[in-house]
Protein backbone atom coordinates (compact mmCIF):
# COMPACT_ATOMS: atom_id res chain seq x y z
CA UNK A 1 0.00 0.00 0.00
CA UNK A 2 3.02 2.36 0.72
CA UNK A 3 4.74 1.56 -2.48
CA UNK A 4 1.16 2.50 -4.26
CA UNK A 5 1.08 5.77 -2.32
CA UNK A 6 4.69 6.73 -3.32
CA UNK A 7 4.17 5.79 -7.25
CA UNK A 8 0.61 7.75 -7.19
CA UNK A 9 2.51 10.64 -5.64
CA UNK A 10 4.82 10.61 -8.86
CA UNK A 11 2.49 10.18 -11.20
CA UNK A 12 0.45 13.94 -9.64
CA UNK A 13 3.88 15.11 -9.78
CA UNK A 14 4.86 14.38 -13.34
CA UNK A 15 1.35 15.05 -14.52
CA UNK A 16 1.14 18.60 -12.68
CA UNK A 17 4.80 19.50 -14.59
CA UNK A 18 3.55 18.22 -17.95
CA UNK A 19 0.74 20.38 -17.43
CA UNK A 20 2.81 23.28 -16.49
CA UNK A 21 4.42 23.50 -19.43
CA UNK A 22 4.00 22.09 -22.55
CA UNK A 23 6.92 22.54 -24.71
CA UNK A 24 10.08 21.66 -22.22
CA UNK A 25 10.50 19.51 -18.98
CA UNK A 26 10.33 21.15 -15.58
CA UNK A 27 13.09 22.58 -13.55
CA UNK A 28 13.31 22.88 -10.00
CA UNK A 29 15.50 25.39 -8.51
CA UNK A 30 18.81 24.10 -6.50
CA UNK A 31 17.68 25.28 -3.13
CA UNK A 32 14.54 22.75 -3.79
CA UNK A 33 15.80 20.41 -5.92
CA UNK A 34 18.17 18.01 -3.34
CA UNK A 35 15.96 15.68 -1.22
CA UNK A 36 16.51 14.72 1.94
CA UNK A 37 16.77 10.72 2.80
CA UNK A 38 16.76 9.38 6.17
CA UNK A 39 17.28 5.27 7.29
CA UNK A 40 17.19 4.71 11.37
CA UNK A 41 16.43 2.30 13.44
CA UNK A 42 12.68 2.28 14.44
CA UNK A 43 11.59 0.32 17.43
CA UNK A 44 12.84 -3.35 16.26
CA UNK A 45 13.21 -2.48 12.35
CA UNK A 46 14.08 0.33 10.21
CA UNK A 47 12.57 3.99 8.86
CA UNK A 48 13.21 5.05 5.82
CA UNK A 49 11.64 8.73 5.27
CA UNK A 50 12.52 10.51 2.38
CA UNK A 51 11.68 14.67 1.33
CA UNK A 52 11.37 15.44 -2.23
CA UNK A 53 13.80 12.73 -3.12
CA UNK A 54 14.32 10.84 -6.49
CA UNK A 55 14.67 7.38 -6.85
CA UNK A 56 18.24 7.26 -6.97
CA UNK A 57 18.73 9.45 -3.96
CA UNK A 58 16.74 7.09 -2.01
CA UNK A 59 19.20 4.30 -2.90
CA UNK A 60 21.96 7.05 -2.61
CA UNK A 61 20.66 6.92 0.87
CA UNK A 62 20.86 3.55 1.34
CA UNK A 63 24.79 3.75 0.13
CA UNK A 64 25.16 6.35 2.63
CA UNK A 65 23.39 5.93 5.74
CA UNK A 66 24.49 2.08 5.74
CA UNK A 67 27.51 2.08 4.20
CA UNK A 68 26.55 -0.46 1.96
CA UNK A 69 27.18 -0.92 -1.70
CA UNK A 70 24.12 -0.96 -4.06
CA UNK A 71 24.25 -2.12 -7.74
CA UNK A 72 21.62 -1.60 -10.01
CA UNK A 73 21.31 -4.23 -13.56
CA UNK A 74 19.71 -4.20 -16.68
CA UNK A 75 17.55 -0.62 -15.24
CA UNK A 76 19.15 2.45 -14.39
CA UNK A 77 17.03 4.31 -11.49
CA UNK A 78 19.29 7.59 -12.44
CA UNK A 79 16.13 8.17 -15.00
CA UNK A 80 13.52 8.24 -12.66
CA UNK A 81 13.67 12.02 -11.09
CA UNK A 82 10.38 12.58 -10.03
CA UNK A 83 10.26 13.72 -6.40
CA UNK A 84 8.03 12.57 -3.74
CA UNK A 85 7.89 12.27 -0.11
CA UNK A 86 8.16 8.50 1.15
CA UNK A 87 7.72 7.42 4.76
CA UNK A 88 8.30 3.76 4.95
CA UNK A 89 8.55 0.98 7.86
CA UNK A 90 10.17 -3.25 8.09
CA UNK A 91 11.64 -5.45 10.11
CA UNK A 92 15.16 -5.36 8.22
CA UNK A 93 17.41 -3.34 5.91
CA UNK A 94 16.86 -5.64 3.16
CA UNK A 95 13.47 -5.86 3.57
CA UNK A 96 13.17 -2.01 3.78
CA UNK A 97 15.02 -2.26 0.29
CA UNK A 98 12.38 -4.43 -1.02
CA UNK A 99 9.28 -2.83 -0.07
CA UNK A 100 11.15 0.82 -1.31
CA UNK A 101 11.62 -1.17 -4.39
CA UNK A 102 7.94 -3.41 -4.76
CA UNK A 103 7.86 -6.75 -6.59
CA UNK A 104 9.43 -7.73 -9.50
CA UNK A 105 13.10 -7.23 -8.06
CA UNK A 106 15.55 -10.23 -7.42
CA UNK A 107 18.75 -9.55 -4.84
CA UNK A 108 21.93 -10.61 -4.49
CA UNK A 109 23.85 -10.34 -0.87
CA UNK A 110 27.39 -10.20 -0.06
CA UNK A 111 29.55 -9.53 2.93
CA UNK A 112 32.84 -7.32 3.20
CA UNK A 113 34.93 -9.61 1.58
CA UNK A 114 33.08 -10.39 -2.01
CA UNK A 115 31.33 -13.54 -0.93
CA UNK A 116 28.16 -14.23 -1.40
CA UNK A 117 25.23 -14.52 1.66
CA UNK A 118 23.05 -17.53 2.04
CA UNK A 119 20.04 -17.69 3.95
CA UNK A 120 18.38 -14.40 3.16
CA UNK A 121 19.16 -11.53 5.30
CA UNK A 122 21.63 -12.77 7.73
CA UNK A 123 24.65 -11.82 8.55
CA UNK A 124 26.97 -8.54 7.96
CA UNK A 125 25.11 -7.08 4.23
CA UNK A 126 28.34 -4.40 2.60
CA UNK A 127 26.48 -5.02 -0.91
CA UNK A 128 23.50 -6.02 -2.83
CA UNK A 129 23.08 -6.51 -6.24
CA UNK A 130 19.54 -5.66 -7.51
CA UNK A 131 17.86 -7.71 -10.78
CA UNK A 132 14.59 -6.51 -12.50
CA UNK A 133 12.45 -9.27 -13.22
CA UNK A 134 13.65 -11.05 -16.63
CA UNK A 135 17.54 -8.86 -16.22
CA UNK A 136 20.23 -11.49 -17.64
CA UNK A 137 22.27 -10.30 -15.00
CA UNK A 138 25.24 -9.07 -17.12
CA UNK A 139 28.56 -8.87 -15.71
CA UNK A 140 28.36 -5.13 -15.65
CA UNK A 141 25.63 -3.18 -13.52
CA UNK A 142 23.80 -0.22 -15.12
CA UNK A 143 24.22 2.16 -11.72
CA UNK A 144 26.42 1.20 -8.80
CA UNK A 145 25.56 3.58 -5.31
CA UNK A 146 28.61 3.87 -2.92
CA UNK A 147 29.51 5.78 0.12
CA UNK A 148 32.20 8.59 -0.90
CA UNK A 149 34.12 7.57 2.25
CA UNK A 150 34.08 3.86 1.00
CA UNK A 151 35.11 4.47 -2.40
CA UNK A 152 37.73 3.30 -3.75
CA UNK A 153 38.85 6.07 -6.86
CA UNK A 154 38.16 9.16 -4.19
CA UNK A 155 40.37 7.47 -1.20
CA UNK A 156 43.34 6.23 -2.48
CA UNK A 157 45.69 9.23 -0.99
CA UNK A 158 48.45 10.54 -3.10
CA UNK A 159 47.25 8.69 -6.50
CA UNK A 160 46.53 11.02 -9.57
CA UNK A 161 42.82 9.88 -10.68
CA UNK A 162 43.03 9.71 -14.42
CA UNK A 163 40.11 11.15 -16.50
CA UNK A 164 39.16 7.82 -17.40
CA UNK A 165 38.25 6.90 -14.37
CA UNK A 166 35.91 10.23 -13.77
CA UNK A 167 34.62 9.52 -16.83
CA UNK A 168 33.66 5.60 -15.91
CA UNK A 169 31.52 7.26 -12.57
CA UNK A 170 30.24 10.14 -13.83
CA UNK A 171 28.62 7.58 -16.34
CA UNK A 172 27.77 5.04 -13.91
CA UNK A 173 27.72 5.37 -10.49
CA UNK A 174 25.00 7.66 -8.01
CA UNK A 175 24.77 11.05 -7.81
CA UNK A 176 26.68 11.82 -4.80
CA UNK A 177 29.83 10.01 -6.99
CA UNK A 178 28.57 11.62 -9.95
CA UNK A 179 28.86 15.20 -8.36
CA UNK A 180 32.02 14.73 -6.88
CA UNK A 181 33.49 13.41 -9.83
CA UNK A 182 32.70 16.24 -11.55
CA UNK A 183 33.89 18.81 -9.16
CA UNK A 184 37.67 16.91 -9.30
CA UNK A 185 37.32 17.11 -13.28
CA UNK A 186 36.38 20.75 -13.60
CA UNK A 187 38.96 21.89 -10.61
CA UNK A 188 41.95 20.68 -12.76
CA UNK A 189 40.75 23.21 -15.02
CA UNK A 190 41.93 21.00 -18.35
CA UNK A 191 40.36 22.27 -21.45
CA UNK A 192 40.38 18.30 -22.04
CA UNK A 193 37.63 17.90 -19.43
CA UNK A 194 35.02 19.95 -21.46
CA UNK A 195 33.56 17.14 -23.34
CA UNK A 196 32.99 15.54 -19.92
CA UNK A 197 31.98 18.45 -18.38
CA UNK A 198 29.17 19.33 -20.89
CA UNK A 199 28.00 15.43 -20.78
CA UNK A 200 27.27 16.10 -17.14
CA UNK A 201 25.58 19.20 -17.88
CA UNK A 202 23.19 16.70 -19.48
CA UNK A 203 22.46 14.91 -15.96
CA UNK A 204 19.09 14.80 -14.34
CA UNK A 205 20.00 14.99 -11.23
CA UNK A 206 20.75 18.84 -10.19
CA UNK A 207 23.93 18.26 -7.33
CA UNK A 208 25.84 17.03 -10.71
CA UNK A 209 24.47 19.46 -13.59
CA UNK A 210 24.86 22.28 -10.25
CA UNK A 211 28.33 20.89 -10.16
CA UNK A 212 28.97 20.67 -14.18
CA UNK A 213 27.52 24.68 -14.60
CA UNK A 214 29.75 25.95 -12.40
CA UNK A 215 32.87 24.78 -13.64
CA UNK A 216 32.38 25.10 -17.69
CA UNK A 217 31.72 28.48 -16.22
CA UNK A 218 35.36 28.74 -15.33
CA UNK A 219 36.41 26.88 -18.24
CA UNK A 220 34.37 28.86 -20.63
CA UNK A 221 36.45 32.16 -19.37
CA UNK A 222 39.86 30.20 -19.48
CA UNK A 223 39.36 28.54 -22.74
CA UNK A 224 36.77 30.10 -24.68
CA UNK A 225 32.54 30.40 -24.35
CA UNK A 226 31.41 28.99 -27.53
CA UNK A 227 31.25 25.74 -26.36
CA UNK A 228 30.42 25.96 -23.49
CA UNK A 229 27.50 28.70 -24.20
CA UNK A 230 26.35 26.29 -26.74
CA UNK A 231 25.99 23.30 -23.97
CA UNK A 232 24.14 25.48 -21.93
CA UNK A 233 21.74 26.78 -24.38
CA UNK A 234 21.00 23.12 -25.68
CA UNK A 235 19.91 22.44 -21.82
CA UNK A 236 18.10 25.43 -21.47
CA UNK A 237 16.09 24.34 -24.36
CA UNK A 238 15.42 20.45 -22.73
CA UNK A 239 14.95 22.00 -19.15
CA UNK A 240 14.58 25.59 -18.54
CA UNK A 241 16.25 25.64 -15.20
CA UNK A 242 16.88 29.44 -13.64
CA UNK A 243 20.52 28.96 -13.26
CA UNK A 244 21.07 27.61 -16.59
CA UNK A 245 20.02 31.20 -18.01
CA UNK A 246 22.30 33.35 -15.90
CA UNK A 247 24.91 31.44 -17.06
CA UNK A 248 24.22 31.55 -20.10
CA UNK A 249 24.08 35.13 -19.80
CA UNK A 250 27.73 35.21 -18.48
CA UNK A 251 28.75 33.26 -21.21
CA UNK A 252 27.33 34.96 -24.19
CA UNK A 253 24.54 37.52 -24.08
CA UNK A 254 23.16 37.27 -27.62
CA UNK A 255 22.14 33.36 -27.03
CA UNK A 256 20.47 34.88 -24.53
CA UNK A 257 17.15 36.33 -26.86
CA UNK A 258 16.01 33.01 -28.58
CA UNK A 259 15.56 31.41 -24.96
CA UNK A 260 14.33 34.25 -22.81
CA UNK A 261 10.52 34.11 -23.56
CA UNK A 262 10.68 30.31 -21.80
CA UNK A 263 11.30 32.03 -18.50
CA UNK A 264 9.59 35.79 -19.13
CA UNK A 265 6.37 33.35 -19.94
CA UNK A 266 7.03 30.98 -17.10
CA UNK A 267 4.32 32.04 -14.14
CA UNK A 268 7.20 30.66 -12.02
CA UNK A 269 8.88 33.61 -9.96
CA UNK A 270 12.13 31.89 -10.08
CA UNK A 271 11.90 31.97 -13.93
CA UNK A 272 11.31 34.97 -14.06
CA UNK A 273 13.76 36.65 -11.48
CA UNK A 274 16.42 34.98 -13.43
CA UNK A 275 15.34 36.32 -16.40
CA UNK A 276 15.15 39.76 -14.70
CA UNK A 277 19.45 39.03 -13.93
CA UNK A 278 20.30 37.81 -17.38
CA UNK A 279 18.72 40.76 -19.38
CA UNK A 280 20.46 43.28 -17.10
CA UNK A 281 23.54 41.57 -17.81
CA UNK A 282 23.11 41.69 -21.44
CA UNK A 283 23.20 45.71 -21.07
CA UNK A 284 20.87 46.16 -24.27
CA UNK A 285 17.73 48.20 -24.31
CA UNK A 286 16.20 45.37 -26.41
CA UNK A 287 15.62 43.94 -22.75
CA UNK A 288 13.57 47.33 -21.37
CA UNK A 289 10.19 45.52 -23.10
CA UNK A 290 10.33 42.40 -21.35
CA UNK A 291 11.80 43.98 -17.96
CA UNK A 292 8.68 46.01 -18.26
CA UNK A 293 6.73 42.92 -18.21
CA UNK A 294 8.54 41.27 -15.44
CA UNK A 295 8.17 44.37 -13.09
CA UNK A 296 4.04 44.60 -13.66
CA UNK A 297 3.89 41.14 -11.98
CA UNK A 298 3.09 39.81 -8.69
CA UNK A 299 6.37 39.19 -7.05
CA UNK A 300 8.08 42.88 -5.49
CA UNK A 301 11.58 41.53 -5.18
CA UNK A 302 11.56 40.50 -9.21
CA UNK A 303 10.28 44.15 -9.22
CA UNK A 304 12.88 45.90 -7.94
CA UNK A 305 15.04 43.58 -10.13
CA UNK A 306 13.41 44.18 -13.34
CA UNK A 307 12.82 48.70 -12.96
CA UNK A 308 16.98 48.60 -11.43
CA UNK A 309 17.67 46.53 -14.73
CA UNK A 310 16.02 49.35 -16.43
CA UNK A 311 18.15 52.22 -14.95
CA UNK A 312 21.15 50.21 -15.77
CA UNK A 313 20.84 49.41 -18.97
CA UNK A 314 19.25 53.01 -19.76
CA UNK A 315 19.27 54.63 -23.34
CA UNK A 316 15.93 56.25 -23.76
CA UNK A 317 13.85 53.18 -23.63
CA UNK A 318 14.71 53.06 -20.01
CA UNK A 319 14.64 56.42 -19.25
CA UNK A 320 10.81 56.03 -20.36
CA UNK A 321 9.79 53.03 -18.61
CA UNK A 322 11.24 54.51 -15.51
CA UNK A 323 9.04 57.76 -15.62
CA UNK A 324 6.07 55.70 -16.87
CA UNK A 325 6.13 53.50 -13.36
CA UNK A 326 6.85 57.27 -11.34
CA UNK A 327 3.11 58.28 -12.99
CA UNK A 328 1.55 54.77 -11.77
CA UNK A 329 -0.22 54.40 -8.32
CA UNK A 330 1.62 51.68 -7.04
CA UNK A 331 4.17 52.75 -4.40
CA UNK A 332 6.32 50.04 -4.41
CA UNK A 333 7.18 50.13 -8.28
CA UNK A 334 6.90 53.92 -8.05
CA UNK A 335 10.14 53.83 -5.22
CA UNK A 336 11.90 51.34 -7.33
CA UNK A 337 11.96 53.59 -10.04
CA UNK A 338 12.63 56.52 -8.43
CA UNK A 339 15.86 54.82 -7.27
CA UNK A 340 16.60 53.29 -10.46
CA UNK A 341 16.73 56.45 -11.77
CA UNK A 342 20.14 57.36 -10.21
CA UNK A 343 21.54 54.25 -12.32
CA UNK A 344 20.88 56.40 -15.46
CA UNK A 345 23.25 58.08 -17.10
CA UNK A 346 23.07 61.94 -16.99
CA UNK A 347 21.83 62.37 -20.80
CA UNK A 348 19.27 60.16 -20.10
CA UNK A 349 18.04 61.20 -16.31
CA UNK A 350 16.79 64.97 -16.99
CA UNK A 351 13.03 63.98 -17.56
CA UNK A 352 12.99 60.76 -15.50
CA UNK A 353 14.35 63.20 -12.75
CA UNK A 354 12.07 66.41 -13.80
CA UNK A 355 8.88 63.46 -13.08
CA UNK A 356 10.54 62.20 -9.80
CA UNK A 357 10.76 65.99 -8.30
CA UNK A 358 7.17 66.58 -9.11
CA UNK A 359 6.31 63.19 -7.42
CA UNK A 360 8.43 64.09 -4.49
CA UNK A 361 7.34 67.56 -4.15
CA UNK A 362 3.20 66.58 -3.84
CA UNK A 363 2.04 66.84 -0.48
CA UNK A 364 0.58 63.05 0.09
CA UNK A 365 4.63 61.56 -1.41
CA UNK A 366 4.64 58.68 0.62
CA UNK A 367 7.27 58.21 3.91
CA UNK A 368 8.20 54.81 1.84
CA UNK A 369 9.22 57.05 -1.33
CA UNK A 370 11.40 59.38 0.41
CA UNK A 371 13.21 56.66 1.90
CA UNK A 372 13.84 54.78 -0.89
CA UNK A 373 15.99 57.68 -2.44
CA UNK A 374 17.96 57.80 1.14
CA UNK A 375 18.52 54.00 0.81
CA UNK A 376 20.64 54.54 -2.00
CA UNK A 377 22.17 58.01 -1.65
CA UNK A 378 19.99 59.35 -4.29
CA UNK A 379 20.54 62.24 -2.82
CA UNK A 380 19.92 65.40 -5.45
CA UNK A 381 16.24 65.19 -6.20
CA UNK A 382 15.77 65.18 -1.94
CA UNK A 383 18.29 68.61 -2.11
CA UNK A 384 16.25 69.96 -5.00
CA UNK A 385 13.30 69.47 -2.49
CA UNK A 386 14.72 70.89 0.88
CA UNK A 387 16.11 74.29 -0.89
CA UNK A 388 12.79 74.99 -2.83
CA UNK A 389 10.83 77.62 -0.72
CA UNK A 390 7.60 76.94 -2.62
CA UNK A 391 7.82 73.16 -1.46
CA UNK A 392 5.42 72.37 1.62
CA UNK A 393 6.76 72.53 5.21
CA UNK A 394 5.41 69.03 5.87
CA UNK A 395 6.72 67.64 2.90
CA UNK A 396 10.34 68.31 3.46
CA UNK A 397 10.43 67.18 6.80
CA UNK A 398 9.01 63.68 5.68
CA UNK A 399 12.69 64.26 3.90
CA UNK A 400 14.88 64.81 6.80
CA UNK A 401 13.48 61.79 8.82
CA UNK A 402 14.64 59.97 5.45
CA UNK A 403 17.78 61.56 5.48
CA UNK A 404 18.28 60.38 8.89
CA UNK A 405 18.61 56.82 7.67
CA UNK A 406 20.96 57.50 5.10
CA UNK A 407 24.04 57.49 7.38
CA UNK A 408 26.62 59.50 5.05
CA UNK A 409 28.14 63.06 4.83
CA UNK A 410 26.46 63.83 1.82
CA UNK A 411 23.05 63.22 3.87
CA UNK A 412 24.19 65.41 6.67
CA UNK A 413 25.10 68.25 3.66
CA UNK A 414 22.11 67.45 2.09
CA UNK A 415 20.01 67.97 5.26
CA UNK A 416 22.13 70.83 6.19
CA UNK A 417 20.33 73.09 3.34
CA UNK A 418 17.41 72.80 5.40
CA UNK A 419 19.26 74.90 8.46
CA UNK A 420 18.09 78.09 6.42
CA UNK A 421 14.56 77.40 5.48
CA UNK A 422 11.80 79.88 6.85
CA UNK A 423 10.21 77.23 8.80
CA UNK A 424 10.91 76.46 12.27
CA UNK A 425 9.56 73.22 12.14
CA UNK A 426 12.03 72.11 8.79
CA UNK A 427 14.70 73.46 10.69
CA UNK A 428 14.08 71.75 13.58
CA UNK A 429 13.90 68.25 11.99
CA UNK A 430 16.78 69.16 9.99
CA UNK A 431 18.94 69.38 13.50
CA UNK A 432 17.07 66.03 14.50
CA UNK A 433 18.33 64.15 11.17
CA UNK A 434 22.09 65.59 11.44
CA UNK A 435 22.32 64.38 14.79
CA UNK A 436 21.17 61.19 14.08
CA UNK A 437 24.44 60.97 11.37
CA UNK A 438 27.74 60.35 13.27
CA UNK A 439 30.19 61.66 10.70
CA UNK A 440 32.82 64.12 10.67
CA UNK A 441 31.03 66.63 9.33
CA UNK A 442 27.97 66.36 11.42
CA UNK A 443 29.05 68.56 14.43
CA UNK A 444 30.13 71.80 12.57
CA UNK A 445 26.41 71.59 11.13
CA UNK A 446 24.91 71.10 14.50
CA UNK A 447 27.13 74.01 15.83
CA UNK A 448 26.20 76.26 13.20
CA UNK A 449 22.33 75.44 14.31
CA UNK A 450 23.01 75.97 18.09
CA UNK A 451 23.16 79.89 17.21
CA UNK A 452 19.73 79.97 15.02
CA UNK A 453 16.90 82.23 16.66
CA UNK A 454 14.62 79.72 17.73
CA UNK A 455 15.13 78.05 21.42
CA UNK A 456 13.66 74.88 20.69
CA UNK A 457 16.22 74.31 17.98
CA UNK A 458 19.30 75.59 19.99
CA UNK A 459 18.19 73.23 22.37
CA UNK A 460 18.16 70.23 19.88
CA UNK A 461 21.60 71.26 18.59
CA UNK A 462 23.36 71.27 22.09
CA UNK A 463 21.52 68.32 23.05
CA UNK A 464 22.83 66.98 19.96
CA UNK A 465 26.46 67.93 19.83
CA UNK A 466 27.46 66.95 23.28
CA UNK A 467 27.20 63.31 21.98
CA UNK A 468 29.91 63.74 19.88
CA UNK A 469 32.73 63.84 22.57
CA UNK A 470 34.55 66.84 24.52
CA UNK A 471 36.38 68.56 21.57
CA UNK A 472 37.02 72.17 22.27
CA UNK A 473 34.22 73.28 19.54
CA UNK A 474 31.91 71.08 21.01
CA UNK A 475 33.24 72.45 24.67
CA UNK A 476 32.94 76.36 24.16
CA UNK A 477 29.75 76.01 22.20
CA UNK A 478 28.19 74.16 25.61
CA UNK A 479 29.77 77.07 27.73
CA UNK A 480 28.42 79.33 25.25
CA UNK A 481 24.91 77.78 25.47
CA UNK A 482 24.86 78.17 29.48
CA UNK A 483 24.36 81.43 29.64
CA UNK A 484 21.36 81.43 26.85
CA UNK A 485 18.53 82.89 27.51
CA UNK A 486 15.99 80.16 27.40
CA UNK A 487 16.08 78.09 30.15
CA UNK A 488 15.83 74.60 28.14
CA UNK A 489 18.63 75.08 26.27
CA UNK A 490 20.75 76.15 29.41
CA UNK A 491 19.18 72.84 30.96
CA UNK A 492 20.24 70.94 28.11
CA UNK A 493 23.73 72.04 28.08
CA UNK A 494 24.63 71.58 31.41
CA UNK A 495 22.78 67.85 30.83
CA UNK A 496 25.29 67.43 28.06
CA UNK A 497 27.93 67.33 30.45
CA UNK A 498 26.71 64.23 32.05
CA UNK A 499 27.95 62.69 28.41
CA UNK A 500 31.77 63.04 28.78
CA UNK A 501 32.70 60.98 31.67
CA UNK A 502 35.45 61.86 33.39
CA UNK A 503 35.65 65.27 33.43
CA UNK A 504 39.36 66.97 32.25
CA UNK A 505 40.92 70.43 33.21
CA UNK A 506 39.07 72.74 30.89
CA UNK A 507 35.40 70.98 31.93
CA UNK A 508 36.33 71.40 35.46
CA UNK A 509 36.99 75.16 34.89
CA UNK A 510 33.69 75.29 33.02
CA UNK A 511 31.84 73.25 35.76
CA UNK A 512 33.45 75.26 38.42
CA UNK A 513 32.27 78.74 36.42
CA UNK A 514 29.22 77.43 36.40
CA UNK A 515 28.18 76.31 39.72
CA UNK A 516 30.14 79.79 41.30
CA UNK A 517 28.63 82.55 39.51
CA UNK A 518 25.30 81.07 37.40
CA UNK A 519 22.20 82.41 38.07
CA UNK A 520 20.13 79.52 37.09
CA UNK A 521 19.89 77.50 40.10
CA UNK A 522 19.70 73.95 37.82
CA UNK A 523 22.78 74.97 36.26
CA UNK A 524 24.55 75.65 39.36
CA UNK A 525 23.38 72.69 41.43
CA UNK A 526 23.73 70.37 38.03
CA UNK A 527 27.13 71.47 38.13
CA UNK A 528 28.52 70.98 41.49
CA UNK A 529 27.32 67.32 41.73
CA UNK A 530 28.47 66.21 38.34
CA UNK A 531 32.07 67.69 40.25
CA UNK A 532 30.94 65.84 43.50
CA UNK A 533 30.43 62.59 41.10
CA UNK A 534 34.12 62.42 40.09
CA UNK A 535 35.33 63.94 43.91
CA UNK A 536 35.87 67.56 43.17
CA UNK A 537 34.09 70.59 44.31
CA UNK A 538 33.31 73.83 42.83
CA UNK A 539 36.49 75.83 45.12
CA UNK A 540 38.11 73.13 43.01
CA UNK A 541 39.56 71.10 46.40
CA UNK A 542 38.86 67.38 46.05
CA UNK A 543 35.45 66.54 47.76
CA UNK A 544 35.36 64.60 51.17
CA UNK A 545 34.56 61.41 51.27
Amino acid sequence: MQRLIFILCALMLNVFFLCGDSYSQPCTSLEEAIGTVTISPEGEGMLLQATNATREEVLQGFADRQNIRVKFFCEDPALDQQRSPLTLESPSLMELLRDFLGPGYSFKLFDGEGKALKGGTSGPVKEVNIYPEGCLKTDRPMRTFMALSEHSVFVRGSTPIRMEELARIIKGEGPSSRAQAVSLLGAGGEKEAMPLLIEALKDKNPQVWSEALHYLKRLGGRSGTEECAQAISERIKETPCPEFLVALAQLDKERVWPVIDRFIDNPDSKAQNAAARALSLTGDKRAIGYLSKIASGPDIENSRLAIWAMGKIGDEEGAEALTALLKEENGPRRAFAAQAIKFLSDADRANAEAELEKVIRRADVSDEMLAALAQVSYLKPLEGLLGDADAGADVKVKALKALAGAGSEKAVETAGTALEDNTPEVRLAAVNAIAEIATENTVSYLLHAAEDKEPGIRKAAVSGVAGFGPTPSVLAALAKALGDADPEVRKAAIDGFDEFGKPNDEIVSILKTAAANGTDPYVSKRAEFILRVWGLTASGEKARQ
